[in-house]
């Protein structure tokens, strides 16, 4: 699955943490590591399963463990609006 940042959703470098916000909400997100290096890599174009799986190596952490935390920030992401399935790519 591939996922992107919807256009209108602001992504800045807040001393070294990224922050996002939605305008329609006003509402900031201070991503934490493992989130921005999820956000940073859809923003490549790398697949959900990809960037699982890059994560899992450089943590040195199980992918399993890995796959299950990155399911649950996507959906929250998904539902606060900063994040959607990218169609067609």
């Amino acid at each position: 699955m591939m996922y992107r940042v919807p256009d209108g959703v602001l992504r800045a470098d807040l001393d070294g943490e990224e922050v996002m916000l939605d305008p329609r909400s006003g509402i900031y997100h201070l991503l934490n590591p493992t989130g921005h290096y999820l956000v940073a890599c859809f923003s490549d174009g790398v697949s959900f399963e990809v960037a699982v799986e890059r994560l899992a190596e450089e943590a040195g952490v199980e992918r399993e463990d890995v796959r299950k935390d990155a399911d649950v920030f996507v959906a929250a992401m998904i539902e606060r609006g900063l994040l959607e399935a990218a169609a067609g790519r």
